[in-house]
């Protein structure tokens, strides 16, 4: 009598998702993307803010030239210039990988010694 031996070895599959491009897009950034963005906002108005305050310092020193700069300078800072952004929908995919599992099947062919009588005196 044969016996067979089945062997199984599996290596499971696997998906990666890589979201955060996309998530970046619509304002989900991780902790340093966000740090990163800040600081060049930060430096990117304190470099506006600079400029302006030399601007309006070249106004002032013209003063005769001009009615009233204070006034003026005022009202520039007070007119908003919102930039609205309904853009929602991220223009970057979502990035998926996969990684094919395996199955290795294997078997062994073994032969299997029995003894046994058969007791005909009953």
């Amino acid at each position: 009598m044969d016996e067979i031996k089945l062997l199984l070895r599996t290596t499971p599959a696997r998906i990666i998702v890589d979201s955060s491009k996309a998530r970046e897009e619509i304002g989900f950034k991780s902790p340093r993307a966000f740090c990163e963005a800040g600081k060049a906002l930060g430096k990117q108005a304190a470099l506006g803010g600079i400029a302006r305050r030399a601007q309006e310092g070249d106004r002032f020193q013209h003063i005769e030239n001009t009615s009233n700069p204070v006034a003026e300078i005022a009202a520039e800072i007070l007119v908003d210039n919102l930039d609205y952004n309904v853009g929602l929908v991220p223009k970057t995919w979502v990035q998926i990988t996969v990684e094919r599992g395996k199955v290795e099947v294997r078997t062994e062919k073994k032969k299997v010694e029995s003894s046994f009588g058969l007791n005909l005196l009953a």
